[in-house]
């Protein structure tokens, strides 16, 4: 979370696989909806793609330097499962991934205070939308 929105990076696995990613658009949707339905999205300057780390994030509704806005920002539901994208390369020709994609949910924690949950496949959320 950064400022009680999501934001959106590599896991460290990902991160150490490459230190070279750029992005070139991070897309987050409706997963309830059939076909998912965009709540926030960004595209980057082809010439210009964000560099993105597991130190670095990409905060929801944001619009990073380089960015332009294709989706503004819905306001997200809590316990409803949504999903993310980061459309992203590696400067690495042998890398041939062309993205990352994830589930999460906003849950409160015990305080009230809202936290990302990720949905893990096979999860009881992944398989209902909801996270509960």
């Amino acid at each position: 979370m950064q400022d009680g929105q999501p934001c959106f990076t590599l896991t460290a696995k990902e991160g150490a696989r490459s230190d070279s990613i750029r992005l070139k658009a991070v897309v987050v949707s409706d997963d309830a909806t059939n076909p998912a339905a965009p709540v926030w999205s960004v595209v980057f300057d082809p010439a210009r793609p964000q560099p993105i780390s597991a130190a670095s994030c990409v905060a929801y509704g944001r619009v990073p330097d380089g960015a332009t806005i294709i989706q503004s920002a819905k306001p997200l539901t809590p316990n409803k499962v949504y999903d993310v994208y980061l459309n992203g390369r590696s400067t690495d020709p042998s890398d041939s991934t062309q993205g990352y994609a994830a589930k999460f949910c906003l849950v409160a924690d015990a305080a009230g205070v809202q936290r990302v949950m990720p949905v893990e496949r096979g999860s009881r959320a992944w398989d209902e939308g909801v996270c509960r």
